[in-house]
């Protein structure tokens, strides 16, 4: 009875990984969006996809990513290596082997010159610089020098970094 219940909770927490995030796979592998009836209302094309953020979602067609509006249509084309949320009107963005942000019209906002790339949070995104982590404003002015071998995203008020050596 135990080992029943124990596999139920498994199936049902890999169901609802599955389907609460408003992502759904089907059975040819693609992705698509449902709503919270469970209805189909974007129908599953892509090969990968992120959640909703600011009225966008990332999708990767093909080999690339690009951003689709609540109706489905692709309103950033795929044009990015890889892609994250947008958050305070900025998403980041691969571009060949560098990261910088586009506004929700899909135009560069700062320029790619990162290694790497967190969304913005409070106004403030991670970015790695070489081998190391500071922090950028909407601007892309750094606000703290990369000098941290890790750094996570700002949240009230506070980000969690890794000191060398500490």
């Amino acid at each position: 009875m135990a080992k029943t219940i124990l596999r139920l909770g498994f199936v049902l927490t890999i169901m609802c990984m599955m389907s609460c995030s408003g992502e759904r796979s089907t059975s040819n592998g693609t992705w698509g969006y449902v709503d919270r009836a469970g209805k189909l209302i974007i129908p599953a094309q892509f090969a990968e996809a992120r959640g909703f953020s600011d009225g966008l979602a990332a999708v990767k067609v093909e080999s690339s990513w690009g951003y689709i509006d609540r109706a489905g249509k692709l309103v950033i084309a795929a044009q990015f290596s890889e892609a994250r949320n947008f958050a305070n009107g900025l998403a980041a963005v691969k571009i060949k082997d560098s990261w910088g942000y586009i506004d929700r019209s899909g135009k560069i906002a700062i320029p790619a010159q990162f290694s790497e790339a967190r969304e913005f949070a409070g106004g403030v995104a991670a970015v790695k610089i070489n081998e190391s982590w500071g922090y950028i404003d909407s601007a892309g002015k750094i606000l703290i020098a990369a000098q941290f071998p890790a750094a996570r995203s700002f949240a009230d008020g506070v980000a969690a970094v890794k000191i060398q050596g500490g």
